[in-house]
């Protein structure tokens, strides 16, 4: 087979995992990327911050690297000061630490954004426990780079690397400093070079309300010491848990640190190098600690920290606080900003008044409504203060810029916090729909202007995990979760026209008869119908937390945000399928809408049942018999006349479809034998486009092809044709709908996804034999088990260059696009 396939990541729907200290701002040399841990994946994010301008070309890019096989907690990049004492500046270094006490070191490769932009340096286990948070820097010592990395974690260990020739833990032979917090914990940490007197300082956040500060002895290459920090003063003042630190020079031997805390506030401290004795003055001074750092063969240098201010703005615990990247050099003219955020759901811009001689809280930016807890961190982007991006504590980012005095939230991407479950496209392939076990349905499309995909809405938030879901027609789906009941969807007036506007597409001509959006009552978890819109009674108190989401009608010129996908962009339910007695585990719907099968959890016979329902009276027509155990996936033929099903009692069961007027009769006509079917689970199940064959993957590590001979109307016999081993457990497979066209000897192809997250495209050749002919590379794939496959229908709309589109799922808790085109 000469003929070559190649694959290009469209998009990734994906969001940060629930962690403090997991989320920064890479280095400017390629345009600062967001970056962030999701599931075991380091994510790097370019966003497009003028979307509103007259240029239509678009920075949305997302790549994801996969160094890690545990939950990323912490990212930080690496910082370098310059020789002649300016501020500090991004590294091409980043470290990264999992919940399992993994720190990697990765490097830039180039100055490109691109699939192989970071490459692992080494990676190796550091802590008993999971990480909590990291830093390092790099600066020159006598003409001599140093690198300084901390860790912290949950073993109560605080360790630091001091290296001199190689980025490497290992190999350098480097023996860290280890400071035991018996214990406690260390919440935060910080680095800072305190310029031009050369000095390293390491402030610590602790959960015994204290700060810590810690002073480096001389670095020198020749005299590699294991304790080169020693504790030079301990601050008090918070009253809860301090979350962060950060510095920034503030004037010539003066710098300020800001540390935030669980106790509400933000305390700014002042470290000051001291030239002289005090001389007694009478004037009431603040109290300080001092301490002094003897240096052979040099003065003695003494430095006071005292606290400056103390910052009341919020009224929730204060996790991060950022200076403003752009100002504030040493001698510099530029206001000193400070941004924090805060649980409260608030993000304050802090500006001190030279003339005033205080602090002033400028902006506020944040959340209204909804049901989120705020945000874990918040950042200055493009090295300015007109762009903040944030973390908020459901891995949701937030981005606003400064616009004619007004901050305007941007376009961003999203995505689950949670393993996704099942994804099924609209019949035309307009959208896709996604459900995961963060308990919302998600919609995904292109964006037209820009030719980006974005979510587009949040059908369905839910008080139940969601296991699986299915597109009925282009404006109704059906969904499953652990709650037994089925619930089915429509696609509300509102919707409709926004979809339209954004995307260019028409899903309905008539609208009329459809709801304007949906709400949930209080306490409830059924999407209310909203058919008019009457003006809402502002709650009387910020602490009722017993409101209704009150739905209000959008016009969207872009994507929505955060804020409107959790408010504004449910569907109301159209009906509650109630029979199953466990969890609904797996539904799947006919090509013409008119019926579709839900399947439940099951140890037994009895409750392996699999229901079809009837979309016209919404009633149950047939329950199938045929399964003992939990019925995995299900999946009707192209030509309507069958269904497939396949189950964790390793079995595949193959029904027949008759129509007798309006009478649906449905037969169970052939099984799989044990001596010949799979030796595992079977996950997954997909016909082949002529409906004559289909194909099962299994966690034996097989996939299997079985074709359908009929010998008369009654009479139907199913073989196994071909067998190809994967050499890892196969999760999810796929036929793709449309015919090859670029491939010689290829009759059909599939898509696999395997338990280790990577995914195959397979052929089968006139022959009916099984062959592999594209791997995607490691990165591109996900970085845990895929979930679902699903190749995106052609419709007339669409531009027909001969590619092939084609969406997955995984246990990562992302959704991925990928574009398939034969050269």
């Amino acid at each position: 087979m000469d003929d070559k396939m190649i694959v290009e990541m469209k998009h990734v729907a994906l969001c940060s995992n629930k962690s403090t200290n997991c989320f920064d701002i890479g280095p400017l040399l390629i345009r600062e990327p967001f970056t962030f841990g999701c599931s075991n994946s380091i994510v790097l994010y370019e966003a497009e911050s003028d979307v509103g301008s007259s240029n239509n070309s678009t920075c949305h890019s997302i790549f994801t690297f996969n160094f890690h096989s545990h939950d990323v907690v912490a990212v930080q990049w690496m910082r370098s000061y310059p020789g002649d004492g300016g501020d500090s500046y991004k590294d091409t270094s980043l470290l990264t630490g999992d919940d399992n006490g993994n720190l990697a070191i990765s490097k830039l490769v180039g100055s490109t954004l691109d699939s192989s932009a970071l490459e692992l340096v080494e990676k190796s286990k550091v802590h008993d426990g999971s990480i909590h948070c990291l830093d390092g820097i790099t600066f020159d010592s006598d003409h001599c780079p140093v690198t300084l990395i901390a860790s912290s974690g949950a073993d109560s260990k605080l360790r630091i690397w001091t290296l001199f020739d190689k980025l490497n833990l290992v190999d350098s032979g480097a023996t860290p400093q280890v400071l035991d917090f018996k214990n406690g914990f260390v919440l935060g940490l910080k680095f800072h070079l305190l310029q031009p007197c050369g000095v390293t300082v390491l402030a610590c956040a602790c959960d015994d309300f204290k700060i810590r500060l810690y002073i480096g002895k001389e670095f020198n290459k020749s005299n590699k010491n294991d304790s080169n920090f020693v504790q030079s003063a301990v601050l008090q003042g918070h009253e809860d848990w301090v979350r962060s630190i950060t510095f920034t020079n503030f004037k010539p031997n003066s710098w300020l640190f800001a540390s935030t805390s669980q106790d509400c506030t933000v305390r700014v401290w002042k470290l000051e190098q001291e030239h002289e004795e005090a001389n007694g003055s009478n004037f009431l001074q603040v109290k300080k600690q001092t301490f002094s750092i003897d240096r052979p063969a040099q003065d003695t240098l003494k430095f006071s920290v005292f606290i400056d201010t103390v910052l009341e703005g919020h009224e929730n615990w204060v996790y991060s606080a950022e200076w403003c990247n752009s100002g504030n050099k040493s001698g510099g003219n530029k206001k000193l900003q400070l941004l924090t955020a805060s649980m409260d759901k608030t993000i304050i811009v802090w500006e001190y008044d030279d003339n005033d001689k205080m602090w002033v809280d400028t902006v506020r930016v944040g959340e209204v409504g909804g049901n989120t807890l705020g945000f874990y961190k918040a950042m200055f982007h493009r090295s300015s203060n007109r762009n903040i991006v944030a973390q908020s504590y459901s891995g949701a980012l937030y981005y606003w810029r400064l616009d004619n005095g007004r901050w305007q939230t941007e376009v961003v991407n999203s995505g689950h916090m949670a393993p996704v479950h099942d994804i099924d496209w609209e019949s035309k392939g307009n959208f896709l729909v996604s459900t995961s076990k963060d308990q919302t349905t998600r919609i995904f499309s292109e964006w037209k202007p820009h030719s980006t995909w974005h979510e587009m809405a949040r059908p369905q938030i839910h008080g139940f995990d969601m296991q699986c879901v299915a597109m009925l027609n282009n404006q109704h789906f059906v969904s499953g979760g652990d709650e037994k009941v089925v619930r089915v969807f429509r696609a509300p007036k509102n919707f409709l026209e926004n979809f339209e506007s954004l995307t260019g597409r028409n899903l309905s001509q008539n609208v009329d008869d459809a709801p304007q959006g949906a709400s949930v009552p209080a306490l409830g978890l059924s999407n209310k119908a909203v058919f008019s819109i009457e003006k809402q009674a502002a709650p009387a108190s910020k602490n009722d937390q017993y409101i209704d989401n009150l739905f209000q009608p959008l016009t969207l010129k872009h994507p929505p945000s955060e804020t409107d996908l959790l408010q504004n962009t449910l569907w109301p339910e159209v009906s509650k399928l109630y029979g199953h007695v466990y969890e609904i585990y797996a539904v799947a719907s006919n090509r013409s809408g008119t019926l579709f099968a839900t399947a439940s959890k099951s140890t037994q016979a009895q409750h392996a049942g699999i229901y079809v329902w009837q979309t016209s009276t919404w009633k149950n027509v047939a329950v199938l018999k045929g399964h003992t155990l939990t019925v995995t996936q299900m999946e009707f033929s192209p030509d309507g006349r069958f269904l497939i099903s396949v189950s964790r009692d390793r079995k595949w069961s193959l029904y027949s479809i008759k129509y007798e007027g309006e009478e649906v009769m449905f037969e169970l006509v052939a099984q799989s034998e044990k001596k010949t079917c799979h030796s595992r689970i079977i996950w997954s199940c997909s016909w082949a486009p002529d409906s004559n064959s289909f194909i099962t993957a299994s966690r034996d590590k097989k996939v299997m092809l079985w074709k359908l001979d009929e010998e008369g109307d009654d009479c139907l016999k199913v073989s196994r044709h071909s067998v190809m081993d994967c050499g890892v457990p196969t999760t999810a497979v796929a036929f793709s709908p449309q015919q090859v066209v670029g491939l010689s000897s290829v009759k059909h192809i599939f898509a696999v996804g395997l338990e280790s997250g990577v995914i195959q495209v397979c052929a089968v050749d006139d022959d009916a034999g099984l062959t592999s002919i594209l791997k995607f590379n490691a990165h591109m794939s996900h970085s845990l088990s895929v979930q679902r496959l699903k190749w995106r229908p052609r419709n007339a709309a669409m531009e027909d260059d001969g590619s092939l589109c084609l969406a997955s799922c995984g246990l990562d808790n992302q959704v991925k696009i990928f574009r398939l085109s034969f050269v």
